[in-house]
């Protein structure tokens, strides 16, 4: 090899100035092509006599501790650690994602502090709260694969080998405080459609005492839903108008005062509304007008 380097800068071109243009020319294309045979040649024949075995030991020591986690790439693994400290990817598809990486570490000194996480998994990211009160623990799993601490020391773990010392964490329970995911809504035109919501609150056993939040064609709808059920929307449109909609079920209307002109609904909750009204000169009714100015049509 090391003959091959001094070749290269024996052969170096070298002009007085009284070549012409060809043969300078012709002297850099010889050069070119043993340079790059040369080339060829070092990068096909590399082997471990050709570097530093110090220096080698120092960038697997880095590689190491820059990325330490499973990759899985056609149920092929790369490799089996998880939970390292730092990483950086440049480009990575995973259908996967969690932050809770602190769970071992928190179990193994004895931490039983709430604990916030992200959960990125089927086209929805989801905000968790996790609280637990350390009366109980299991062994780590994933996907059904149980985590397993690599040695005594208890810095790496890896689902794919079986150790002596399974990782352990404290059994929590967990509430998704806010989720952003695809879903299907129904639009004010009374159509469906699929689009990203914005969905607020842990909500009760029931499902309610949660918002959902989303872009429409042509406005923004906020919904939510009251403890006892009652939903309550407000929603936003281009022409900067407000739409604040009740949406209880009514519990009585007070038609005693059709003579005077209008009637009076109570839905639940007690929240009363009057709705003026409009005669033609037979005095059949032709619109009903909401108290915030909407008028509806009737039609005999």
């Amino acid at each position: 090899m090391p003959n091959a380097f001094m070749s290269l800068d024996s052969g170096f071109p070298v002009f007085t100035g009284t070549e012409s243009t060809e043969e300078k020319l012709g002297r850099i294309h010889n050069y070119l092509y043993m340079l790059l045979e040369h080339l060829r040649y070092i990068l096909r024949n590399l082997g471990m006599e050709n570097f530093n075995t110090a220096e080698l030991q120092k960038l697997e020591e880095a590689i190491a501790d820059t990325l330490e986690v499973e990759t899985v790439i056609s149920d092929t693994v790369i490799t089996g650690e998880l939970y390292a400290d730092y990483g950086a990817i440049a480009a990575l598809t995973v259908w996967k994602l969690r932050t809770d990486y602190l769970r071992a570490y928190r179990y193994l000194s004895g931490d039983t502090s709430q604990l916030d996480y992200v959960s990125i998994h089927d086209e929805q990211i989801d905000l968790i709260t996790a609280v637990t009160d350390g009366s109980q623990h299991q062994q780590l799993e994933m996907d059904g694969q149980r985590f397993y601490w690599l040695d005594e020391s208890r810095s790496r773990m890896s689902c794919m080998q079986v150790s002596p010392w399974p990782v352990e964490v404290y059994v929590y329970e967990e509430l998704t405080k806010l989720s952003l995911r695809f879903q299907s809504i129904q639009l004010q035109n009374g159509d469906s459609t699929v689009m990203p919501v914005l969905v607020l609150g842990a909500g009760d056993e029931n499902g309610n005492s949660r918002a959902w939040l989303y872009k429409e064609a042509d406005g923004l709808c906020l919904r939510y839903v009251t403890s006892a059920g009652e939903s309550l929307s407000i929603r936003m449109g281009d022409g900067g108008f407000v739409d604040i909609l009740q949406q209880r079920r009514p519990l009585s209307y007070d038609f005693s005062h059709l003579s005077d002109g209008y009637f009076v609904e109570t839905i639940e909750g007690g929240s009363r509304f009057v709705y003026q009204l409009e005669t033609d000169e037979n005095g059949e009714i032709t619109r009903i007008i909401h108290q915030d100015g909407h008028e509806t049509e009737v039609l005999w």
